[in-house]
């Protein structure tokens, strides 16, 4: 666009970078002329000038654009360094020591919590947020900057809201002119979230490490060489020494193990090295000579196809070894005696019969039941009778050869096992055994006796077999018992029939009650001057189903060993009451004797059992006697207690079999007992035997000194009914007035005394 303007009169016109003059006010043309060149030649300096100018302007204009743009740029850059700062946790810092300002990014306020401003208003608020255990941290962290080094620190601080925090702090000092320092700058970062991570990695970490020390458990890293290169902590409980404390660890772990299992452990060692996962069970020995088991698993670490490390845990298992040998021990041994049980017997027996069979060797089976045991048992407590049991078996330890085995079977039966033994070597075991039992065994400070019946078999002779071997031991020991007790007998097996009828006896006993066999046969007692019946006694007889009727004498020492005495003793009661009354309710009064045995005498509802009876059958008590065995002399206190209490009440007690038992004159003079029986093996001999005849005189004196009523037993003929009357006899029983009979026998006898009298 051109430019007009008016110059002293001359009007300018600037065309295209070109002045033209055009007069204005009448000039001559020269002058015009002249003016026209003058102005043109200064029209094109100034043309070309002002070309540079607009040049220039438009260089300033793009200048100015690009310093707008850097800056856009530099502000866009900083906001986003202060982004990341920022979003970073990150904060730039500055202090002016001169001036005691101080000069922050906005990322404080992220970490501390508080206002750029608020720390550029108090100077120390930097200072005040450190916590009170780092203080000595930030001191020396800034005298290292004031001394002109660079510095890095961490510690701990307080957030605006209270809470704890961490910072990492880097700072640089910024020295003038003169070398001295008069600001520092750094920066800071927030280390709370790496700082809580890490302690949470610690706590995991002893975490983990206190499980495995509570465990019993070692972790361990072995090289290709299996030398150890590192051991849990737990280590040092198994092994008895640390890796931390022994240079030599990585070697001597490999001796502690027990020699009896180095070669068991070398052959897992061998599939390990193979490239196998094992587990292995081994004992290692301590230092102090404790032994320890471990379970080792051990996995093999690969590198190329081939194992260059082994990873692996041991587990202190020496409680569950031991629990397991008490398992093993329990299954295999008596808990009370600790003896070995049938179980192991029967064990150790196979392996005999295989060792023998091989050596052509002999061996002997013991089967020895104790004497007496059951009355000692109930009469002083099963407290005592186990106590008993225990002294039995280290007697019978004693009695044998070393390496023997001795067991207990059950009950009071012990059975034992003489390898390498012939009939002579057993025999004389045998009489070791007896000669041990010789001695009384003392029980709650008083001496009690008993004595083994010991049954012996022999290998191969007797049988090849555990249960063949057993029972025929078994069979011996019951005929040592029939041949008087306190012996041994070996096994002949013409004598089979005679245990195969006890076997017989002792199963049927105990279903004869249900099967109503039993039934009661009556003996009456006589006054010797008149013959007239004042009493009778009833006697148990066992009708079998296929023995026919069993004697007493038989199957009672059964029923006593078997328990079954006490039911059956209490049916002989009811059922002899039972009959004494129907007797009265024909007429005939008199009093009935009952055998009582020592168990059911002991046993603590037998006077309830009496009383009940007698109340159910309406008989009066005074009809009633209880014949009892000195057997009963063993408790004296809780025999006269029993007998007074019935006695009380009307009840007469016997004692049976007078002068065989173990009665003491002192002790009878204690019990409030009316009759004495005298034993039909004193009767018999009194008119052939000066000292039996003595004997019995003796006791008749004596029947008459006690004030009680001596009943002679076993009267079989007439002279000795004589005799008794001479010395002062009353009353008698025996085949020589009647054998025992059932019941409408015995009334029938009592129907003739009458009609006779």
């Amino acid at each position: 666009m051109p430019y007009k303007g008016r110059v002293a009169g001359v009007v300018l016109v600037i065309v295209n970078g070109m002045f033209l003059v055009l007069a204005s006010d009448g000039l001559n043309t020269v002058t015009a002329a002249v003016g026209s060149m003058l102005l043109l030649i200064v029209g094109w300096f100034t043309g070309r000038q002002f070309d540079r100018i607009i040049q220039l302007n438009q260089t300033l204009k793009n200048t100015k654009a690009d310093v707008e743009q850097k800056k856009e740029e530099y502000k866009k850059s900083k906001e986003e360094m202060q982004s990341i700062f920022t979003k970073n946790y990150s904060l730039f810092w500055r202090i002016d020591l001169l001036q005691e300002k101080m000069g922050v990014s906005k990322g404080i306020e992220q970490i501390f919590g508080f206002a750029m401003q608020e720390f550029e208003e108090n100077y120390n608020l930097w200072f005040e947020r450190v916590h009170p255990d780092d203080q000595d941290t930030v001191e020396a962290h800034y005298q290292r900057l004031l001394a002109g080094e660079e510095s890095t620190a961490e510690w701990r601080f307080f957030h605006k809201d209270g809470k704890e925090g961490w910072v990492y702090v880097f700072g640089d000092p910024e020295k003038n002119d003169k070398g001295e320092v008069v600001k520092l700058n750094g920066v800071a970062y927030d280390l709370t979230e790496r700082k809580n991570l890490e302690q949470a990695i610690n706590q995991a970490q002893e975490d983990f490490q206190q499980l495995l020390d509570n465990v019993n458990a070692c972790i361990y890293r072995m090289d290709e060489a299996l030398n150890m290169t590192y051991m849990s902590r737990n280590v040092t409980q198994i092994y008895g020494f640390s890796p931390e404390n022994d240079e030599g660890f990585a070697e001597r772990w490999k001796r502690a193990i027990h020699p009896e299992d180095f070669d068991r452990l070398s052959t897992h060692v061998d599939r390990l090295l193979d490239g196998q996962y094992v587990q292995m069970e081994y004992r290692v020995i301590q230092p102090d000579g404790g032994i320890r088991w471990v379970e080792d698993r051990c996995t093999p670490i690969f590198k190329d196809a081939e194992p260059v490390e082994f990873h692996g845990v041991l587990v202190d298992i020496t409680k569950r070894k031991k629990a397991e040998d008490q398992v093993k021990h329990m299954a295999y041994h008596d808990v009370l005696t600790g003896l070995p049980n049938r179980s192991m017997f029967n064990d150790e027996l196979q392996k005999a019969l295989v060792r023998c069979e091989r050596k052509n060797h002999s061996f002997a089976v013991m089967f020895i039941d104790l004497d007496r045991f059951k009355f000692i048992n109930d009469v002083m407590g099963h407290h005592l009778g186990d106590e008993l049991l225990i002294q039995v078996g280290e007697r019978l330890l004693r009695g044998v050869r070393q390496g023997d085995v001795v067991a207990r079977q059950g009950g009071d039966e012990f059975i034992i096992l003489l390898e390498d033994s012939d009939a002579d070597e057993a025999k004389a075991v045998a009489e070791r055994i007896l000669d041990e039992f010789s001695i009384p065994f003392t029980l709650d400070g008083e001496d009690t006796y008993t004595s083994p019946s010991i049954g012996i078999s022999l290998y191969p002779r007797d049988g090849q077999n555990n249960d063949t071997l057993i029972k025929r031991a078994d069979a011996a020991m019951y005929m040592a018992k029939k041949y008087g007790k306190n012996n041994y007998h070996f096994y002949i097996p013409e004598e089979q029939g005679v245990v195969d009828r006890r076997i017989t006896l002792e199963r049927g006993l105990k279903k004869a009650l249900r099967n109503q066999e039993f039934e009661l046969h009556y003996q009456p007692k006589v006054e010797l001057k008149t013959g007239e019946i004042y009493g009778v006694e009833a006697l148990l007889r066992w009708q079998h189903p296929e023995l026919g009727l069993v004697s007493p004498v038989e199957f009672i020492p059964l029923a006593e060993a078997s328990g079954m005495i006490v039911p059956i003793g209490k049916w002989v009661l009811e059922q002899a009451c039972n009959q004494n009354k129907e007797w009265q309710k024909n007429g005939y009064y008199l009093k009935v004797a009952v055998n009582v045995s020592v168990l059911q005498f002991e046993n603590n509802h037998f006077v309830e059992d009496v009383k009940n009876v007698l109340a159910e059958h309406e008989l009066a008590p005074q009809y009633l006697t209880l014949e009892i065995t000195e057997s009963v002399m063993q408790n004296i206190d809780q025999s006269k207690r029993i007998i007074q209490e019935l006695g009380d009440i009307g009840v007469t007690f016997a004692i049976d079999d007078f002068g065989t038992g173990y009665a003491s004159l002192s002790a009878i003079s204690k019990l409030p007992v009316s009759v004495l029986k005298l034993d039909k093996s004193f009767v018999s001999e009194v008119v052939h035997d000066a000292k039996a005849s003595s004997l019995v005189k003796t006791m008749l004196d004596m029947g008459g000194n006690l004030d009680v009523d001596l009943v002679a037993e076993g009267i079989e003929t007439e002279q000795q009914v004589e005799f008794l009357l001479h010395h002062g006899g009353g009353f008698g029983q025996g085949y020589f007035y009647s054998p025992p009979v059932p019941a409408a026998e015995a009334e029938e006898l009592l129907k003739e005394k009458l009609a006779n009298s």
